[in-house]
């Protein structure tokens, strides 16, 4: 694990352990967020750590291109979410869009995704091994999408 990975890493789980409410304490977000950090090490040809920023994040982008593939926030109502393609997503044409909110529906065929919204997925809803592989599937497909897409604006 690199210096920034591994920095970011504990920060974050500091600060979801500060936040996670007593509902959602019996989560284990550090194995949830290492199976997803495992899963992009292992694509280090394509993707790359983040630094967290202003925030106590995890997050990997695709490498020369610069597009986030996925980034996780700590937050106060359910402890931490990923965000899937937070620069990309809003500005997908509706068969790609369409595409990416159907893979998250099969991970969690409740959750909601309003048109104008960003892909947040809640780590919680990632814990069970089905929903891992489905999520991770999600990322494969995410992956794709975004390596059609050009270079971040700077």
């Amino acid at each position: 694990m690199t210096d920034i990975l591994g920095s970011s890493r504990d920060a974050f789980l500091a600060d979801v352990a500060d936040r996670v409410p007593r509902t959602w304490a019996g989560v284990d977000f550090p194995a949830i967020l290492d199976q997803v950090i495992t899963w992009s090490t292992g694509r280090r040809n394509i993707l790359e750590v983040r630094p967290p920023g202003d925030q106590n994040t995890v997050s990997f982008a695709l490498r020369k291109v610069g597009h986030v593939l996925w980034a996780a926030y700590p937050r106060s109502e359910d402890g931490a979410k990923f965000v899937i393609l937070p620069q990309v997503f809003p500005r997908l044409k509706d068969p790609e869009r369409n595409a990416l909110v159907s893979a998250l529906q099969g991970v969690s065929p409740n959750i909601q995704i309003t048109p104008t919204a960003l892909l947040q997925v809640p780590l919680y809803i990632v814990a069970t091994d089905g929903a891992m592989a489905g999520f991770l599937a999600l990322l494969e497909k995410a992956l794709t999408i975004a390596r059609a897409h050009g270079p971040a604006a700077a």
